[in-house]
């Protein structure tokens, strides 16, 4: 991005899975520890690997960090850049 005046600008591939607002925190701590126990297979972190990505499970709450930030620095750049509806 810092061909176009973004030299700040980090970006990478995100991609998780979110349960509905609301949703039991005992519910929500039982799909991250599904997800823990299935990426932690060789086959599927091999499988994942293979696709180019780096396979991570973040706590709940690193991930909705996660997704904050992000959803700020593209609010960002779409003011900078002038980009309408």
């Amino acid at each position: 991005m810092a061909e176009v005046g973004f030299s700040d600008q980090v970006s990478f591939f995100l991609q998780g899975i979110l349960l509905p607002a609301g949703t039991p925190t005992g519910i929500v701590d039982q799909w991250h520890r599904e997800l823990q126990r299935v990426m932690a297979l060789a086959d599927v972190r091999q499988g994942v690997s293979s696709l180019g990505l780096e396979p991570v499970v973040n706590t709940p709450d690193e991930f909705s960090a996660q997704i904050r930030s992000e959803v700020a620095r593209w609010a960002k750049v779409i003011r900078q850049a002038r980009i309408a509806e």
